[in-house]
């Protein structure tokens, strides 16, 4: 049995799935093809298929945090503010 762990939004809602790695190479043995499709996925250049005006905005958010990195919150800072104990 597959050990799936779903991902869900604030109201859960499943908004994805996340299968283990041994779980995926068994999925792929089994399905004819996959293995070929997933090289080449991995293979694409990614950065093709992001639209030029979404390219421009990160990089303008990328220099403005080098010019000012103290103005944002680090990872550790942002998951300490939205912790639920």
């Amino acid at each position: 049995m597959m050990n799936l762990q779903y991902i869900v939004d604030n109201q859960g809602v499943k908004k994805g799935v996340f299968i283990p790695m041994q779980d995926w190479e068994a999925i792929k043995e089994k399905i004819n093809g996959l293995e070929a499709v997933e090289k080449e996925l991995m293979t694409k250049n990614l950065s093709d298929h992001i639209p030029d005006e979404h390219k421009v905005i990160v990089s303008k958010r990328i220099e403005k945090y080098k010019n000012s990195p103290e103005s944002y919150l680090s990872e550790e800072k942002l998951e300490a503010m939205i912790k639920f104990d």
